[in-house]
């Protein structure tokens, strides 16, 4: 009985093992993907940024124009 039990905790053993690299290859990949979308907002964000400031300039531009 004991070598039964033996291989059976060893088979436990591969399977939480198993599990905890699964686990772990997901988390990864979990976390490339939400580093991937944090900087594709960040890039949107920029390019956002510019625009405003691109047309704050043009309307300051549009204010000199009216003012004369």
């Amino acid at each position: 009985f004991a070598t039964i039990a033996f291989v059976g905790l060893e088979i436990l053993a591969w399977q939480i093992l198993l599990f905890a690299i699964k686990l772990g290859k997901q988390l990864l990949n979990n976390y490339i993907h939400w580093i991937k979308r944090k900087n594709i907002y960040i890039k949107a964000n920029e390019k956002m940024e510019k625009r405003k400031k691109a047309t704050l300039n043009d309307e300051d531009l549009n204010k000199d124009i009216n003012e004369d």
